[in-house]
């Protein structure tokens, strides 16, 4: 039923009728395209925040073939639709306009992204793309950098030039966006040029590097990282890291990230310290349990809750602070 790229030949299955139906879809096919082209080009590798490009790479110019064809509207951000659960309309197998509409992806750069599946990371670069072409804020509101947008032909002939001139194998995504602002560069002859602050500004809308005014996300390594891990034993249950009692932070950046199971729907909140109360200053209320959010704020003393929604079952979760 899988649709996939054998490193010689295109494959596409023909699916089941109730999962799938053909997957023969113009953004599959050109999905499916692209890791023959990435292949040929920078080779990035299939693991990690690489790995994570490569599915957005075929992702970004899958999403161009269907564009191209049938033009611009609001199905060219919804990857797979025509043949995703045909039963349901509506649906997709991912959205880069958001991607955590999907239950699963992540949609904002976190110190650990490197280990989920590169499916689930090219969420982080789906959504860098789509900023680009259409402009806005991060749909989540985990970041309020402002990007204005270029169009999906400005935003593809950066991401084709970066991918064939200066991307590698182990390319990752503070790489990526480096790349992508000597893409930008080369292309349109200036470092104040309206491209160039995209690409700038649409990477600090997911986490990575600074703004075109030099604010916004840093893919930088946090002082301090923990995993912690736990287990929720029934609807409306939390569970706090490092303890109740909460942890001192001096400085403004934290992300935390949450993977539970996927029969449940967890929640993922930071809170802060303010006399004897706590209140929620960052929030990732998904459907799922896969979870990730960021905040910037003062210092103090914080604490991360993890709280299901429904369902039970163990967690792992990280904070970075």
């Amino acid at each position: 039923m899988n649709a996939y790229w054998d490193g010689t030949m295109m494959v596409y299955g023909d699916g089941d009728g109730s999962t799938a139906s053909s997957l023969t879809a113009l953004d599959i096919g050109g999905h499916e395209l692209a890791h023959g082209v990435t292949e040929y080009e920078a080779n990035l590798t299939y693991s990690g925040e690489s790995g994570h490009l490569n599915e957005s790479t075929s992702d970004v110019f899958g999403a161009m073939v269907e564009r191209s064809v049938l033009g611009e509207s609001t199905d060219t951000w919804l990857i797979g639709e025509d043949a995703w659960t045909p039963g349901t309309s509506g649906d997709a197998l991912r959205y880069m306009n958001d991607p955590k509409d999907d239950g699963y992806s992540y949609d904002y750069y976190t110190s650990s992204i490197g280990s989920v599946d590169v499916h689930y990371g090219s969420g982080v670069p789906n959504l860098v793309f789509y900023l680009m072409s259409e402009g806005g804020t991060h749909p989540r509101g985990s970041s309020t950098v402002s990007v204005t947008g270029i169009g999906a032909d400005d935003a593809a002939d950066i991401w084709y030039l970066a991918l064939t001139n200066y991307m590698t194998s182990s390319t990752n995504f503070s790489a990526a966006r480096t790349a992508m602002l000597s893409a930008a560069q080369s292309i349109y002859g200036s470092t104040t040029s309206t491209q160039y602050k995209a690409v700038q500004d649409a990477w600090a809308a997911v986490g990575v590097g600074t703004s075109s005014s030099g604010g916004g996300g840093s893919s930088s390594s946090c002082a301090t990282t923990t995993t912690y891990t736990g287990s929720l034993s029934k609807s409306g249950a939390s569970s706090y890291a490092p303890s109740s009692s909460g942890s001192s932070v001096t400085g403004s950046s934290q992300t935390a990230t949450l993977t539970g199971p996927s029969s449940a729907d967890f929640d993922l909140y930071l809170q802060k310290k303010s006399g004897s109360s706590w209140s929620s200053v960052a929030k990732s209320e998904g459907s799922s349990s896969t979870e990730s959010l960021s905040y910037s704020g003062t210092s103090g003393t914080y604490r991360v809750r993890v709280y299901s929604y429904s369902g039970k079952g163990s967690y792992s979760s990280t904070w970075c602070r």
